[in-house]
């Protein structure tokens, strides 16, 4: 354990930080507080840093710029599955520097040492502060005090209940006066806000009990980072249960030759376009929108075979590395052509079916693995112990482009773009959307809104996929006749209705009056709907 020089001031910026997280969060919604917070944090420990002496590792300070990246865009999306996001690469983000703050190098980690070391530093900073407290507060003082004054009164105050009790017993009957002031005392509401405040203290004491294991454990003096756990005991396996040279390449051979077939299919029947719309009775838009899941879920598994293959492997000359490479390499190449594949039966089947969330979300992640298996390759050739911290790019690549590409606000243009096109909006789902869809849901209403032709979902969603195997081409010619537009919605006015509802909900919601729940999005839509709906 670490002996801090001023453990009385990392323990009252731990209760600062404990307070500050309930000033800014309890019942508050997500905004500029994330920013500030970390902020506010991040300041207060580097000077603790600077007063224990301990020099910060400036080539783990990459890690700030996720972090501080993620936290803005929590007050700039509103997309709640985004949100979420960017809340557990910020988590994430802060135990790694909590890890590497002043020792070790947060390059150096393995696959499983991303995802299993963060649950051990957690752990400590768990554990940590019950030693530092305990050496700094005197608690025998603290008995003798409790026990000469604190005690007493507890059982003065026990005692008096039953005497209090018989006494207000006969003054709330003498007096109706004194009979509701004391029901008003004694509201359930008081009772509420007493549970409360013992709730809230709870939650700052627990937030100030993590921030000073946090602290104490970022700021140890020990010299490297231990291996995790998983890695020792792979170590171990691999020792006594190795895999032959041969039985591995057989292994990456058939499967080679496995996608080898699939891809050659993907060519002559995906990538050939609508020249090949019947195969077996299986249209081009049912084959398109078949196996996209399935693709990425070979993808993943496909890395992972290879990482431990590569692992287990005994490869004693340079010969067998290097035909290990090849073969693992080929099996990419595949995968990525497997991937294209995907992206391009995810685009006709949005272009077909609509645009949504968890469309938006795999065509980004797509293009991500897509990346990750190509470094992935890079580094089996040069350096192999440097692909986790590519893969850890990758993943906060993923996150990042989300938010720039904010998915609420291209799903509605994109679905506007097709109804231009084809002659169908699902109307429902573009108003479940966040708010940052609102400014483009105003936009849509001033250009649906001369359209004759309503229909109710179930009616709209039959009439319009009725014919759909004729081809979308077909369907692209029919689009000139205004009998064509069919707008998927339970009645003509629910987009109006729901921007109503949206404004309505800002103005009856105090919550969104505090600062602590600034959100630009919100900030933002707000005042576009007072411009057409306010008074």
């Amino acid at each position: 354990m670490t002996q801090l020089k001023n453990p009385g001031g990392l323990i009252l910026f731990s209760l600062f930080i404990g307070w500050l997280a309930d000033m800014l969060f309890y019942g508050k919604r997500l905004g500029i507080s994330v920013i500030l917070f970390i902020a506010i944090f991040g300041i207060g420990f580097w000077v603790l840093g600077q007063l224990e002496g301990q020099k910060l590792k400036k080539e783990n300070l990459w890690l700030a710029a996720p972090l501080l990246f993620c936290a803005t865009m929590v007050m700039v999306r509103a997309n709640s599955a985004l949100t979420l996001l960017n809340m557990l690469i910020c988590g994430f983000c802060l135990v790694l520097l909590g890890i590497f703050m002043t020792t070790g190098k947060s390059y150096s980690l393995g696959l499983l040492g991303f995802t299993t070391l963060p649950f051990r530093a957690l752990g400590n900073m768990a554990i940590r502060p019950w030693p530092l407290v305990n050496e700094n507060l005197d608690f025998e003082a603290i008995q003798v005090t409790s026990r000469d004054t604190v005690y007493p009164v507890l059982r003065g105050a026990v005692l008096a209940v039953p005497v209090l009790a018989v006494f207000m017993g006969l003054l709330v009957s003498a007096d109706a006066v004194f009979a509701q002031t004391m029901l008003r005392v004694f509201d359930i509401q008081i009772s509420a806000e007493i549970f409360n405040f013992l709730w809230r203290g709870c939650i700052i004491f627990g937030i100030s009990w993590v921030a000073i294991g946090y602290m104490a454990y970022a700021l140890r003096s020990s010299v490297n980072v231990p291996r995790p756990f998983p890695e020792r005991v792979l170590g171990k396996i691999r020792g006594t249960l190795p895999l032959g040279t041969i039985e591995s390449f057989t292994i990456l051979l058939l499967v080679n030759l496995l996608f080898g077939a699939f891809v050659s299919i993907q060519f002559a029947y995906l990538f050939g376009g609508r020249n090949f719309v019947s195969l077996d009775g299986i249209s081009y838009s049912a084959y398109a929108r078949r196996g996209f899941f399935e693709l990425v879920v070979v993808a993943c598994l496909t890395l992972l075979l290879i990482q431990l293959m590569n692992w287990f492997t005994v490869k004693k000359f340079n010969r067998d590395r290097f035909y290990f490479n090849l073969f693992s390499s080929l099996i990419i190449g595949f995968v990525l052509v497997m991937l294209v594949s995907a992206f391009q039966r995810l685009s006709l089947y949005e272009w077909t079916f609509g645009f949504t969330q968890l469309r938006i979300f795999s065509h980004t992640f797509i293009v991500w693995m897509g990346i990750a298996l190509i470094w992935y390759v890079i580094t089996l050739w040069l350096r192999p112990d440097r692909f986790a911290i590519g893969a850890l790019l990758c993943l906060f690549g993923f996150v990042i482009s989300l938010n720039l590409l904010n998915p609420d606000a291209l799903i509605v243009r994109k679905n506007v773009q097709r109804y231009r096109t084809l002659g169908h909006l699902d109307l429902e789902y573009l108003t479940e959307l966040s708010a940052d869809a609102v400014p483009d849901l105003i936009k849509l209403t001033g250009e649906i809104e001369n359209d004759l032709i309503i229909h109710s979902g179930n009616e709209c969603t039959s009439r319009f996929w009725g014919d759909l195997e004729t081809s979308l081409q077909s369907r692209e010619e029919e689009r000139g006749s205004s009998s064509n537009s069919c707008i998927e919605s339970s009645h003509p006015g629910l987009l109006k209705e729901n921007l109503q509802a949206r404004y309505d909900r800002y103005q009856n919601d105090p919550s969104w009056s505090r600062w602590q729940s600034f959100h630009l999005t919100h900030t933002r839509a707000r005042v576009g709907l007072q411009e057409i709906l306010g008074e």
